[in-house]
């Protein structure tokens, strides 16, 4: 289930670290996942919980992230960049894999990578647009989107395709 919804300031991955760190002091035999955006990782606290998470070993904790290399203000490159996303995991003391985003069955087989002891940390990577072929064109510059009501009905074939 869902315990959580949060939002952008990095809460969701602090409640679910607060959550791992709960089940393994408890014995539990548990896993808790935490989705959350690349942007998201430029707060401090994200990584404070990688971190926390590495010292703790807590192999139950998995982060997926959606590694799209966007947030508000624009492109995350422009902004502050945060690659090499997957050495900055492995250097908090993280396992981490990348996968295809926009492919189910790759994501689970990343998720299930073994981490003894250490976190895990799933890097998506995707692209807001991917199979939207009128938005395909506007990338990379898209995170809010605003579709004129004179191209709805198009919008709308392609979701109902989808």
């Amino acid at each position: 289930g869902v315990a959580a919804s949060t939002g952008s300031l990095g809460q969701g991955v602090s409640i679910a670290n607060g959550m791992a760190l709960g089940a393994k002091l408890l014995g539990k035999d548990t896993r808790v996942f935490v989705l959350c955006g690349d942007g998201e990782l430029q707060e401090g606290q994200t990584w404070e919980c990688v971190q926390t998470a590495g010292y703790y070993k807590l192999d139950n904790f998995v982060m997926v992230i959606d590694a799209n290399g966007q947030q508000v203000e624009g492109a995350i490159e422009d902004q502050m960049t945060e690659e090499p996303l997957a050495a900055r995991f492995e250097s908090f003391g993280a396992t981490c894999v990348t996968c295809d985003g926009h492919d189910i069955d790759d994501i689970i087989r990343a998720c299930a990578t073994e981490h003894p002891g250490r976190p895990l940390a799933v890097i998506c990577r995707t692209r807001g647009t991917t199979g939207i072929p009128p938005l395909e064109k506007k990338w990379p510059f898209l995170h809010f989107v605003r579709i004129p009501e004179a191209d709805r009905a198009e919008y709308q074939k392609i979701y109902d395709e989808l």
